[in-house]
């Protein structure tokens, strides 16, 4: 027996973790998280690695994002929210992605930093 899957189904937007799957919801352009059980309707091509914890500690996060330049720290903020749930994002900002895109190829870092964010 065979099973297609339509692979527009294949990975929907948000995060697969171990204890749900988070994903984003929207007032408008306003976004938020929730996290939903797993079901046979999310069709994920990758297992989750990690789980969800809103009362996680953010001081490696924090480390992270204070080693990158402000405007790298932009670039990597609006690309990590855009990987998320791209075909939304593009119905709200059009083109700028494509724009950050070839921005982030663009700026290389003026040196290593990959030190800074080790724990």
């Amino acid at each position: 027996m065979s099973v297609m899957i339509d692979s527009r189904l294949l990975n929907p937007p948000g995060i697969n973790c171990t204890n749900g799957v988070l994903q984003p919801q929207y007032d408008g352009a306003i976004p938020s998280r929730q996290l939903v059980d797993h079901s046979p309707e999310f069709y994920y091509t990758y297992p989750p690695i990690a789980t969800y914890d809103p009362n996680a500690d953010p001081k490696h996060c924090d480390r992270l994002l204070e080693a990158l330049d402000p405007q790298q720290r932009e670039i990597f903020l609006k690309t990590i929210a855009a990987s998320l749930d791209l075909a939304t994002v593009r119905k709200f900002k059009g083109r700028a992605v494509n724009r950050m895109r070839k921005l982030a190829l663009l700026s290389a870092p003026k040196k290593s930093r990959i030190g800074m964010v080790e724990p």
